[in-house]
């Protein structure tokens, strides 16, 4: 292995995966009891062993001076799909859909129709995703163009209060004091966030009873920083589901699987010291690694030192600097790189094969 300060590898499989077979996990959702199951969980927990055996490998390779950090951007549960959000946020009148010109006659209420049915037959969604991409991609460009699918493209902003992304987790308010067709009055946007607020946390999972949205949280709140104020007005967090005992639980075939927010974080090295860590962040290994790198940490940067991990005698030897130099630039560097067509159809494809996008 050629010397280098940082080296880092990212094991992706995992999370395709889970997107793809999640509800062979899910002791309540009906899958888990389908004949093909045990092969299909197998070939998941396999998936973990092979990605467990090559950090096997790469820390036998680096050495045991080396410190390995294992880090993960999220967790994966049972949550709700992303699609039901849009469909109570028209249902709500939060957002309104245009349709095309030869179905101008029913509005939006087929693809109400269509999203209530969807959300609410599983073996349909296991049909699409099994789809080939392809295939996949063009079924659900038909469904687009038919107005069958929401789209930030196909979205009324002259009459939705609401502008939601694709992804379907942050919500702007189209607020006229931000948006050119804004329709929210400046006055009315703290109480019209609480009333969005609560209509969401209101939602609840037929088989459970429980929210299906674990937290709605202000933008504000999450963001800081000269760009703050381009961010999200809400953060909608979903509810994890997930259920391993699922005894005396009822079916829920409304459950797939998603992104959670807890992810997994460990350590190993000399420096370490074994220990249980509670309270970690994303922001917090910035600092982390810059430490073990012995660089000062920006003033202005996010997060902490995760001392706690360490050894007392080497934060003897190697205390937590914090430097003079901001890690914020004042000036960005005219790098901007035009992406062309196929570069963006090629991303949009990446992000539809992993359920992001439609």
């Amino acid at each position: 292995m050629r010397n280098c300060d940082i080296f880092f590898v990212v094991f992706s499989i995992t999370d395709y995966l889970a997107h793809a077979f999640w509800t062979y996990i899910e002791p309540t959702h009906p899958n888990y009891r389908k004949e093909e199951t045990d092969e299909y969980r197998e070939a998941f927990y396999h998936a973990y062993e092979m990605c467990d055996s090559l950090v096997g490998d790469l820390m036998a390779q680096a050495g045991a001076d080396t410190t390995t950090l294992i880090i993960s951007d999220h967790g994966f549960g049972s949550v709700y799909p992303r699609q039901y959000m849009f469909r109570k946020l028209a249902e709500g009148k939060y957002v309104k859909y245009q349709s095309p010109p030869f179905m101008s006659l029913f509005g939006d209420r087929l693809m109400k129709l269509a999203m209530r049915t969807y959300t609410g037959a599983p073996f349909l969604r296991e049909w699409v995703k099994n789809m080939q991409p392809q295939r996949q991609k063009s079924m659900r460009l038909a469904f687009r163009r038919g107005g069958l699918v929401p789209h930030f493209q196909t979205i009324d902003y002259s009459q939705s209060r609401i502008i939601p992304s694709n992804v379907g987790v942050p919500l702007w308010i189209n607020a006229s004091s931000r948006f050119q067709q804004g329709i929210v009055p400046s006055q009315e946007e703290p109480a019209f966030i609480e009333e969005l607020s609560r209509f969401l946390l209101a939602q609840r999972d037929v088989a459970t009873g429980a929210p299906i949205y674990a937290a709605v949280h202000r933008g504000q709140d999450i963001y800081s920083g000269p760009n703050a104020h381009e961010g999200p007005d809400l953060v909608v967090e979903y509810n994890n589901f997930f259920n391993l005992a699922g005894e005396g639980a009822a079916d829920n075939v409304r459950l797939e699987g998603g992104h959670a927010s807890n992810g997994i974080f460990m350590a190993q090295g000399p420096a370490i010291h074994a220990n249980q860590v509670s309270e970690a962040t994303l922001e917090d290994l910035t600092q982390t690694l810059l430490h073990l790198l012995e660089q000062p940490v920006p003033p202005d940067m996010d997060g902490r030192v995760l001392g706690e991990i360490f050894d007392q005698s080497y934060l003897t030897e190697h205390p937590i600097q914090t430097g003079s130099v901001p890690a914020r630039l004042t000036e960005s560097p005219a790098t901007e790189h035009a992406v062309t067509s196929e570069e963006e159809e090629e991303i949009r494809t990446q992000l539809r094969q992993l359920g992001y996008i439609d």
